[in-house]
């Protein structure tokens, strides 16, 4: 972390400007800038060092929330856990403590994510890069919306088959 990005976390206000070029979100500045202050305080004010926060958007909508974000690695890693599940033999019949297991990592990692991810692009000490490299996927919520739409469905489908698929 660069002298930059330590004095913007430093300063509360100075946080909450740069967090809203990054965000794109001004209803989640306050929220985003008080995780921010409780990471750099753990790491010393020398670095953001991870202390469990909670997310009901990440722990409902897992990957779905790091694709809105922009948090593609971290949308693929879940993506390729949640698939990898499916085929793992000793896993049979547990995936809902999988899925149970991916959620409740992600509502407890999301917020220090973003976060992690602010604090990179404030190292090049440009606006414009903050700007572009935040933000959010709106069409993201609507990916989760269909993909919900569609487990109901099937659901739906299975109760009324008496249970079998």
């Amino acid at each position: 972390m660069t002298d930059y990005a330590r004095e913007i976390l430093s300063d509360g206000k100075l946080l909450r400007q740069k967090l809203e070029i990054f965000l794109q979100t001004p209803s989640k500045v306050e929220i985003y800038a008080r995780a921010c202050e409780k990471f750099f305080a753990a790491g010393k004010q020398r670095e953001l060092n991870y202390v469990s926060t909670w997310s009901w958007w990440a722990f409902f909508g897992t990957l779905f929330f790091f694709l809105y974000r922009k948090e593609y690695k971290i949308a693929a890693a879940l993506f390729a856990v949640m698939v990898a599940s499916c085929f793992i033999p000793f896993l049979d019949g547990h995936d809902s403590a999988v899925g149970i297991a991916v959620s409740v990592t992600s509502a407890a990692m999301a917020e220090y994510c973003v976060c992690d991810s602010f604090v990179s692009l404030l190292d090049k000490q440009d606006d414009e890069a903050l700007r572009r490299g935040g933000g959010v996927n709106r069409w993201a919520i609507w990916l989760a919306v269909i993909f919900y739409a569609l487990v109901a469905i099937v659901f739906a489908l299975i109760i009324s088959n008496g249970g079998k698929a």
